[in-house]
């Protein structure tokens, strides 16, 4: 009497997980290929008795694990919101297991905002910091020190890697207490203009520091100058 094949669709020889059937059972096998399969199989069913899992803790144990979707909450002011969404989607490409919500508010909103994002105790993972506020900030416990993380990490360049690519003035702002707390992505300069003849009137040497200019500044404002210094910003001119 001939004996029949057996094949995926065939009684107990069909292994099967969440309703899904191992690859090797899908198929339609001959007898020498069928006992060969068996035995194979039962090796794998064996091993998977030893946890208490049958074959579908065997079959999970043989895939490679899914890496961990991570997701991060940023938060940024409201300046070029769609250069750094794109900035955000190449990350995101380069690091498909990484998800990144980003969350703006207006600049001059901003401190106050993160305030209340921080005390009322909102998840925030990575954010921007002015340097005015980095002292508020970590003194309260808000922020941590970025160096104390970085290198607990495998990357492609350590901590000390970009600090020495800082601008001295640059890195400090991001500095409090002897601890760098994060890496400043932008910085800039101001330039300083005087009025020669009132300087000149009132005896005041071109300033050489910031305590240069606030005696020059107080000198001329108790001779009566209302506002011995002004600031230009955001297109506003003093001499306007």
């Amino acid at each position: 009497m001939k004996k029949k094949e057996n094949s995926s669709s065939d009684g107990p020889e069909k292994l099967a997980q969440d309703g899904k059937t191992v690859s090797f059972f899908d198929k339609k096998v001959t007898r020498r290929e069928a006992l060969s399969t068996a035995g194979k199989a039962a090796i794998v069913v064996g091993a998977a008795v030893v946890v208490g899992g049958g074959a579908y803790a065997a079959y999970n144990v043989l895939q490679p694990a899914k890496p961990k979707v991570v997701s991060l909450g940023f938060t940024a002011w409201d300046y070029a919101v769609s250069t750094v969404q794109g900035n955000i989607d190449k990350f995101q490409t380069l690091n498909p297991n990484v998800k990144v919500t980003m969350t703006n508010f207006a600049y001059s909103d901003y401190q106050s905002s993160m305030a209340q994002r921080f005390t009322a105790g909102t998840p925030t993972h990575v954010t921007y910091d002015g340097e005015d506020w980095l002292a508020q900030w970590a003194s309260s416990g808000w922020v941590v020190p970025l160096q104390d993380y970085w290198d607990r990490f495998q990357t492609k360049k350590k901590f000390s890697d970009y600090v020495s690519d800082m601008v001295p003035f640059a890195r400090d702002s991001m500095t409090y207490k002897g601890k760098i707390y994060g890496l400043p992505y932008y910085s800039d300069t101001f330039n300083l203009m005087y009025n020669n003849k009132i300087f000149a009137d009132n005896g005041i040497e071109v300033p050489k520091d910031w305590t240069d200019v606030t005696n020059a500044a107080l000198k001329l404002k108790t001779g009566g100058m209302k506002f011995p210094y002004l600031q230009s910003f955001q297109g506003l001119s003093p001499f306007d």
